[in-house]
């Protein structure tokens, strides 16, 4: 577990056994030092965006809108294919990268943390 100075959802650093936990570090669930003003980031660029997709009655939920965006990730394989070619060009981690399955694991928790944010918030 690796603790970062930097803000989300102001909260300590959480330390959380994984059930079949990885080999390497890329499943490990890090956590935020306190840092209040970090807090809406997401679900207020995420309501910046509503709308910019051009649909007709776009969904204001951010739960539902997460859900799509899950979705969208999980279903469209440009998205890993594209995130797989992306990591290949620009790190210098070798073997040790991140594959598009770990980074859409650790997307999935970040969302139910923000959730649990926004909802506490309300």
């Amino acid at each position: 577990m690796e603790c970062l100075h930097a803000p989300l959802g102001c909260r300590r650093l959480v330390e959380e056994a994984l059930e079949d936990a990885p080999g390497d570090p890329h499943g490990a669930l890090v956590l935020a030092e306190d840092h209040a003003e970090f807090d809406g980031i997401a679900v207020a660029a995420m309501t910046a965006d509503i709308g910019r997709g051009g649909e007709k009655d776009p969904p204001t939920d951010p739960a539902i809108i997460f859900a799509g965006m899950l979705q969208q990730l999980e279903t469209d394989p440009l998205w890993a294919r594209e995130y797989e070619d992306f990591v290949r060009q620009v790190s210098f981690a070798g073997a040790g990268t991140i594959h598009f399955a770990d980074a859409l694991a650790a997307v999935r928790r970040v969302v139910v943390i923000i959730l649990q944010l926004s909802a506490s918030s309300v």
